[in-house]
C-alpha cells in the first residue's frame, strides 16, 4: 500500500520538473503547479480517510468478533 503512494508521488514531482523547467510562461507555470500540488494534497487526504474508514471498521469488527470469544467462554463456565 505504502508503495503505490511513493509511485505517485514520485510521478507527480517528475512530472512538475518537467513542466516547471521550460520557464517561458511567467506566472502560468507556478499556477499549474500550484494546482497540481492541491490535487495531489486532495488525493493524499483521501487516501488517508478512507484508510481511517478501513481501520475504525477493522477495530469495530475486532471487537465483534472478541465480545463473542468472551461470551463464548462464559457459557463454557
Amino acid at each position: 500500500m505504502a508503495e503505490k503512494g511513493m509511485e505517485s508521488e514520485t510521478a507527480s514531482s517528475a512530472d512538475e520538473q518537467v513542466s516547471g523547467g521550460g520557464g517561458g510562461g511567467g506566472g502560468g507555470a507556478s499556477a499549474g503547479a500550484d494546482t497540481r500540488g492541491k490535487h495531489r494534497i486532495l488525493a493524499e487526504l483521501k487516501r488517508v480517510e478512507q484508510e481511517m474508514k478501513f481501520l475504525e471498521v477493522s477495530l469495530k469488527l475486532f471487537f465483534f468478533v472478541l465480545d463473542i470469544l468472551n461470551a463464548t467462554d462464559s457459557l463454557h463456565y
